[in-house]
């Protein structure tokens, strides 16, 4: 899988974010280890939002991902 990260929205100093993710999963799937043929593949352009807080130690967490399957990136 192929990630393309970005900041959805100014973090601002803020201790909550967006983060919005352009996945390419097309790579990634199943394999019949038979024969080798591949059974599945995922996407090449799924676009994911990330909601993350910041921490009273400062590290950032991720409390939410959210596929948005209507709007491909």
């Amino acid at each position: 899988m192929i990630h393309h990260v970005f900041w959805q929205f100014e973090v601002g100093g803020k201790n909550t974010a967006v983060i919005g993710d352009c996945l390419d999963q097309s790579h990634a799937g199943t394999i019949d280890t038979n024969s080798g043929a591949i059974l599945t593949t995922g996407p090449d352009r799924n676009s994911i939002r990330g909601n993350v807080r910041r921490g009273d130690d400062g590290a950032w967490r991720v409390e939410a991902v959210i596929s948005l399957t209507e709007n491909p990136c």
